[in-house]
Order: structure tokens, then sequence, then C-alpha cells
């Protein structure tokens, strides 16, 4: 081989017949090889040296342009692991080595530990559900809101303005409350079926919460059942199943 080896995922060892026996394309087309060590199987292929070796490739992933194809390639070949064999740790982008055996050594290295992840994540997937507010949303209209209003209502301008300014915080109190409970909600709804429920760090401006939801894949109907809006005025987008990213990032980086 002239190129570096890309390790795109582990996958049980019985995975290493399907990989033959399926033609699986990845970066730059390079068909996805099987490399069976200590009861699991890696998914590799070849890449080449000037855009995979370090300084290029810390250059490389702040081009957009040159990332996201090949991050797609990434994704797919994960995305059909888990359509055919079941069970599959995705790695992280760019996880390189300098040749087989430096692969096959790193799961010698870490057997046991890939075989039990393997075993949890068998006929799971992950699932992101994001909670929004809903478009046509409006103001919170809650029991303390309606009397300070009804206060307001009339009032003289000196104590309408006190009064006013108390609405406000009044308002983002309770629509923090709602918040809260939406959220709260929805991740009852969601742990009846879900093996496991991590909450994501959201950002302002982004949704209110963003949860990644570990289930068995039999229950995906289920799952997308239980993810429905908690409260009126909230909205809520379910997308997957998708390989366990985050599940096969409790292993850890695999290295040379």
């Amino acid at each position: 081989m002239s190129g570096l080896v890309y390790l795109y995922a582990v996958a049980p060892a019985d995975g290493a017949a399907w990989l033959r026996a399926n033609e699986v394309r990845g970066i730059g087309g390079a068909r996805v090889r099987p490399l069976v060590e200590d009861g699991v199987v890696a998914a590799v292929s070849e890449v080449p040296h000037e855009d995979f070796e370090q300084e290029p490739l810390d250059r490389n992933v702040t081009d957009a342009s040159w990332l996201a194809p090949r991050a797609a390639s990434h994704q797919d070949v994960n995305g059909r692991l888990l359509e055919g064999v079941g069970a599959v740790l995705p790695l992280a982008f760019g996880t390189i080595f300098r040749g087989e055996d430096r692969v096959q050594l790193a799961l010698r290295e870490r057997g046991s530990e890939l075989v039990d992840a393997l075993a949890a994540v068998r006929g799971r997937a992950e699932w992101v559900i994001t909670l929004e507010r809903a478009a046509d949303a409006g103001a919170p209209d809650t029991p303390a809101i309606r009397a300070l209003r009804d206060r307001l209502t009339g009032s003289e301008p000196g104590k309408a303005y006190l009064l006013t300014r108390k609405l406000d915080e009044l308002d983002r109190s309770e629509r923090r409350r709602l918040d809260a409970d939406a959220v709260a909600s929805l991740r009852e709804s969601l742990a009846g079926v879900a093996d496991e429920i991590t909450e994501e760090p959201i950002v302002e401006g982004g949704p209110l919460a963003r949860l990644t939801v570990l289930a068995r894949l039999d229950r995906e109907d289920a799952l997308r059942g239980a993810a429905t809006a908690p409260l009126e005025g909230y909205a809520v987008r379910v997308s997957g199943p998708w390989p366990p990213y985050r599940y096969g990032a409790r292993i850890g980086r695999l290295r040379e």
C-alpha cells in the first residue's frame, strides 16, 4: 500500500464477511475492507498522504469544501455498516494509521473493551431529537400573567410603567419555567423507549434541548411516537437512525 490506513469504524468479527461480500466505497471512492483481530473487525481503506498526514489534515478540516464530501463518505460507510451488520462503533473523522499492523495492534490492546461495547449497541442506533418553541408560539399565558395584565389595565402612567416592567420580568420567568417543564416532559416520555438519553450542549438562539437517544432499531416507531410536542406551543424534530457516534465516542480514539 502507498497510502495511509483510514479507520472508519469497528464492528463484530462477523462483519468481515459482510464487507467482503458487499462493495462499500469510502473516501475518494476507495474500497472499504475488513481487518479482523480479537473478535472485532476494523473497516478501513487507503487515503493519500498528501491529504491525511497530520499537518495537511489539520489544515484541510478547516476547509468546508474539502471536508464535506469526505465527512459524507465517512458517514455513509458507517451507515452501511449499521444497516448490514447491525452493530457498529463509529470512529471520529480522521482516525489514521500508518499500516494495517498498527490497526491490528490497536484492536488487540482494546479487544475486550470493544467486544463489550459492540454487544451493548447491537441492534441499536442513535436518534437526535430537538425541542423548539413552535413558530406560532405566543407569549406565556398563565394565571399569574393574566392577573398582572388585569392590574395593568387602566393604571396610572407611573404605576403602569412599574407594572409593565414587572410583567416583562414575569413573562421571562414563566417562559423559562415552561421551557424547563417541556424539556423534562419530553425526557420523561422518551425514557420508556430509550436505552440512554444524552442531553447535548445548546447554543443561544438554538433549540431549547438537543437530545441524543440510543434505542433499539425495532423500537423506532415507538420512539417517534414518544417524541411528540410535550406542551402546546412547542415543536419536536427527530432525525435518525444514525450509527451510535455518541456511544462510540466513549471508547476514546483508537491510536497507533
